[in-house]
């Protein structure tokens, strides 16, 4: 082994802990959007029904049936 190969082991192993500690604080810092997002799509889910059964039951139109739900 000469230095040359060792030297790009050890930068290529810098070079993945570094990616690999940046991928960690991205998710971190996007923890709170994600669970944002997380709650609007359950609460999207949990809504859908009530709309369409205002819609077709009662001939709300979509706007109003999504306001009052």
């Amino acid at each position: 082994m000469n230095s040359k190969i060792i030297a790009n082991g050890i930068l290529r192993a810098v070079a993945i802990l570094l990616g690999l500690a940046l991928l960690i604080y991205v998710i971190i810092e996007l923890t709170s959007v994600i669970t944002y997002v997380l709650i609007a799509a359950v609460l999207a889910l949990v809504g859908r029904p009530f709309v369409i059964f205002l819609q077709r039951r009662l001939k709300f139109n979509k706007l109003l049936g999504v306001i009052i739900t």
